[in-house]
């Protein structure tokens, strides 16, 4: 295995790593979170953009579990 290969491989990431990792770049800049997660095998990518929707989600329930609208428009 070459060493970019070793770099890539992160299947050995926990449940744990892959929230933590979600929750520090949920509120970064799209382009810096895009080259973050370039970085990532297909598997885990796909399991850090799952943790940010979730994260995402949770941010827009109110307290009876309800998901309220982020913006209401005034037109």
């Amino acid at each position: 295995m070459k060493k970019d290969d070793d770099m890539k491989d992160t299947s050995h990431l926990s449940i744990g790593s892959v929230r933590r990792i979600a929750r520090q770049i949920v509120d970064m800049k799209d382009t810096k979170r895009k080259a973050l997660l370039r970085t990532f095998s297909s598997a885990v990518k796909c399991k850090v953009v799952e943790e940010m929707v979730n994260i995402r989600l949770a941010r827009l329930r109110d307290e009876t579990g309800r998901i309220q609208p982020g913006k209401v428009s005034e037109r």
